[in-house]
Parts: C-alpha cells; structure tokens; sequence
C-alpha cells in the first residue's frame, strides 16, 4: 500500500480509510476501527454462517464477531443478525420465501418495519432508489436485499440481473443477495454461463446442466 506502482487499485473500503487514518494519528491498534454502516461488510461474516450453519448459537456467534472486527457499531450489528437469521433458516431447510415471511410476521428487527408485501407489485425503481437508497448504508441496502430477495425467490438469476441494473452498491448488495438466492435453491439455479465464464472457477461450483 506504501510501495510506489505496487499496486493500481486506487479504491479502499472505508474501514479500511479509518482505520490506517486512525493508526497513523497514534491511536492504539485495537482502537482503531469505528462505527461503521456499510452492507460491504456482511459479505465476510457469510462463509462463518455456513460452516456453522448446524450449530445456529454458534454460528450468529462467530459471524458476528467477525463482523465487528471491520465493521462495528450497532447497525452492523442490527443489519448482521438479521441476514445471519434468514441465512440459518434457509440452510436448515425453510423456503426462502419464508424464512422472509417469518420474520416480517414477527417483526423482530427494526430493518423490517416497511410495507414489503405491498411493494411487490411496483415496478422495482419505485422502491430501490425513491423508498430505498440504492446506496451502501444498511439501513437502506439491507431492506432493498430483502425486498428483492422475497419478490424474485424463485428466479436467482432474474433477482441479480435485476439488483444490477437497479446501480448504486449493487456489488455488495449483490453478493448478499446472492447468498441468500444461493443458500435457498444451491448453485444449480445461477446459469451455467456465470460460473463456466470465471477465468478458474472450482469444479465442484459447475452446474452438471446448462440453464440458459
């Protein structure tokens, strides 16, 4: 990061940014991160949630531990808990579709408190962008994933295609995206294409068919 042309990758997650600003003022290095509120974090807690996926106490355990490694703070935490409950519901066999319905019925997270089931009847640039920010902050982002994720549950390919063209931070709201569509329905349902395209992608990830 300090070597000249080590690297041409101009862009650091702002963790990141506070993080190295705060240890070059001097602050102690356990000291360093602070508050964050950006859906790009979520993404690294995911894999914890799968290895622990039988163990559900140990799973929101360890994933949210590491989330508060780069990103913590309370609405982390709040964003976390939530995916990291719809992931462990789905993994142990719920319907994604309503592993959703179950905690908006429950409304067990402030992340939750929007009319989704209304929504889905309205085109998805009324919602992502008027009524959610297409931005990174998870107090939009993460209802926009959810939102997204209860309305195309059963067409992966169509929700990712969709969260993209909708812009913003349709990267790491993707990727969250993705993970719940992948935990549901299992890497058969992307298109072949997506994953044969990867300039090396791991066997076990190709599809036995094309999906087309």
């Amino acid at each position: 990061m300090t070597t000249a042309g080590n690297h041409r990758d101009t862009y650091i997650e702002q963790c990141h940014r506070n993080f190295f600003a705060n240890y070059g003022r001097g602050v102690p290095l356990r000291r360093c991160g602070v508050e964050e509120k950006h859906i790009g974090g979520l993404v690294g807690m995911i894999p914890l949630v799968v290895f622990h996926c039988n163990r559900r106490d140990k799973a929101r355990e360890a994933a949210l531990a590491h989330l508060a490694l780069t990103h913590p703070g309370f609405k982390m935490e709040t964003a976390g808990s939530l995916i990291i409950d719809i992931l462990l519901k789905v993994l142990n066999g719920t319907s994604l579709k309503a592993a959703i319905l179950a905690n908006l019925e429950a409304q067990n997270n402030p992340l939750l408190g929007h009319p989704f089931l209304k929504w889905l009847k309205d085109p998805d640039e009324w919602v992502i962008g008027p009524r959610f920010s297409s931005a990174c902050y998870v107090e939009d982002s993460v209802p926009a994933v959810i939102y997204l994720a209860l309305k195309y549950h059963d067409d992966p390919e169509k929700a990712l295609i969709v969260n993209t063209n909708l812009g913003g931070d349709n990267a790491a709201r993707g990727s969250v995206l993705g993970a719940l569509l992948g935990a549901a329905d299992g890497v058969a349902k992307f298109p072949h294409r997506w994953v044969e395209g990867l300039s090396e992608p791991l066997p076990d990830l190709l599809p036995a068919h094309d999906h087309v």
